[in-house]
């Protein structure tokens, strides 16, 4: 009986599910200037504006013609898969400074920071995002 508990308790902890979970929320920028939503989306998670820099900013530097002039509250900044590691999502990320998406991982480095990395070629850049 005793062992039943502990491999329950041990696939409890190693399942990812509760661990991914705590990444969801509003998160401030760097520069504390916008803030983020992170939220599921399918299997993945999804990076949404949730206060623009500027108020009533428009995403003027998209490389997609079709997408440039969209408000950039509630822009999606990048939709991440889970990876082996349940602190950790890779995919694409949108940078609305240039408008350019880049490879990129969201990391959960505690309970209240998470780093974003996105990389292009061998130069990557990153910024801690922290919990609101």
């Amino acid at each position: 009986m005793k062992k039943a508990v502990l491999v329950l308790m041990m696939l409890g902890l190693l399942s990812g599910g509760a661990l991914a979970a705590e990444v969801y929320g509003k998160w401030a920028t760097q520069d504390k200037k916008g803030e983020i939503d992170i939220v599921k989306c399918g299997t993945a998670i999804c990076g949404l504006i949730a206060k623009e820099a500027k108020r009533g900013a428009v995403d003027d530097k998209n490389e997609d013609l079709k997408l440039r002039g969209q408000p950039m509250l509630g822009l999606q900044l990048f939709k991440l898969e889970i990876t082996g590691d349940p602190k950790k999502w890779e995919g694409d990320l949108y940078n609305p400074r240039d408008g350019k998406t880049y490879k990129g991982v969201v990391n959960m480095l505690n309970d209240d920071e998470v780093k974003l990395e996105g990389c292009f070629l061998f130069f990557c850049q990153g910024a801690v995002w922290t919990r609101i």
